[in-house]
């Protein structure tokens, strides 16, 4: 199935990746199918095709207090490889410790690691 995104970004996963300009219309194979739709990508169906409706994401809060819950174990383990250069926990440590649940942006990654530094005094 095509998708046509309204912004630059890339989709990546499953030995995939699809770089997408503004404007473009490009084929998503169904293994992403469910991260376009996360992404904001719009679907187009050819004829007989069935448009993928989005997976129920998790309340919000809930996701957060998972967030922040892992970011607080990955400060207490203080392993090296579960940070960036930047000291931020990365995407990958925080995924393991939440079953999936994950910042929406690198943005709200770093807001979140901001808060549990304040909240445990690192």
């Amino acid at each position: 199935m095509k998708f046509t995104s309204s912004r630059k970004l890339t989709l990546t996963g499953f030995g995939h990746v699809i770089s997408f300009r503004k404007g473009d219309t490009l084929f998503v194979p169904p293994a992403l199918h469910q991260e376009a739709l996360a992404q904001g990508l719009e679907p187009v169906a050819e004829q007989g095709e069935a448009t993928p409706t989005a997976a129920p994401r998790l309340d919000d809060s809930g996701r957060i207090e998972a967030i922040k819950a892992a970011m607080h174990q990955i400060a207490q383990r203080n392993d090296a490889g579960d940070f960036d250069a930047a000291g931020t926990p990365k995407l990958r440590a925080i995924e393991n410790l939440t079953g999936g649940a994950k910042p929406v942006d690198s943005k709200e990654r770093q807001s979140l690691w901001a808060e549990v530094v304040a909240s445990v005094g690192v």
